[in-house]
């Protein structure tokens, strides 16, 4: 994913794909309603790329 300034998620791609369209979309929306605390770089806020997994568990 790749975060801005303001620690929305901007862009991002699936590296390994679940297998299945349906998992692979919910992903996309998941990574779409992310947010982080800025990265920072001297004191200063600065966009970063991240990896993170997505797991999805039935309950």
């Amino acid at each position: 994913m790749y975060v801005d300034l303001t620690g929305a998620v901007v862009n991002h791609e699936i590296k390994t794909s679940s297998g299945s369209d349906v998992l692979d979309r919910a992903t996309t929306e998941a990574a779409r309603q992310m947010r982080f605390r800025p990265a920072s770089n001297r004191g200063e806020p600065t966009a970063v790329r991240v990896s993170q997994w997505v797991t999805f568990q039935m309950i």
